[in-house]
């Protein structure tokens, strides 16, 4: 099972008009959306726009969390060799790509956590 999250001001239409933040994937680490535009190229710069006045973190199935509740839901503690990681799956399989058919940027920011620059569901 996975679960995309989004940030949402006061008035947006809909969750998906949000600003995409990553997804949850069962058995996987959290995989953030960047937004380099935005200069959310990291997990610290997330943090702090996530915990602006004004921003709510909506699951796209329509709960709403605080900041702390939702890195706590994000952050796996189980050890390393129990997790897919995805930057060591896209090393592995010689590619920068979720998705075979599309050549994406992908990177691990500086603390170790892996981002996608280009939409995906």
């Amino acid at each position: 099972m996975s679960v995309n999250y989004y940030a949402c001001e006061n008035d947006t239409p809909s969750i998906e008009d949000g600003l995409h933040i990553g997804k949850s994937s069962t058995g996987w680490d959290f995989l953030w959306r960047g937004h380099e535009k935005l200069n959310l190229v990291n997990r610290e710069n997330w943090e702090s726009y996530l915990d602006q006045l004004g921003i709510t973190i909506v699951a796209e199935h329509g709960v709403t969390y605080t900041l702390g509740e939702f890195m706590l839901k994000i952050v796996d503690d189980r050890p390393i060799d129990e997790v897919r990681q995805h930057a060591h799956y896209w090393l592995r399989h010689g590619r920068d790509s979720v998705d075979n058919s599309l050549l994406i940027t992908n990177w691990v920011d500086e603390g170790g956590y892996p981002f996608c620059g280009v939409e995906f569901c």
